[in-house]
């Protein structure tokens, strides 16, 4: 997989398998984005909407992926509005 056909989850993924071992689950994923401040959250979602403004193929597999990424990015969104809810 090129780096451009790779998505914004992809990368995480892979940066965490270099680091652990193993691929970040999105529950990681998440988990560890509540661990940096305001404005690397704010980085991190406005990255990952720029990778899912992209063409996406219509086979089932594309399709899956993208809405699963749509999902993760809905999950890093509502927790970044927790914790700035939270003063954090």
């Amino acid at each position: 997989m090129s780096d451009e056909e790779k998505s914004y989850v992809d990368g995480l993924e892979e940066h965490s398998e270099l680091m652990t071992g193993k691929p970040a689950t999105p529950d990681e994923i998440t988990k560890n984005f509540a661990l940096y401040g305001l404005s690397k959250r704010v980085d991190i979602i406005k990255d990952f909407r720029k990778s899912l403004d992209r063409d996406v193929d219509s086979d089932v597999a594309s399709l899956k992926k993208y809405a699963s990424d749509v999902s993760q990015l809905k999950q890093l969104e509502e927790m970044h509005a927790r914790l700035r809810k939270a003063k954090r």
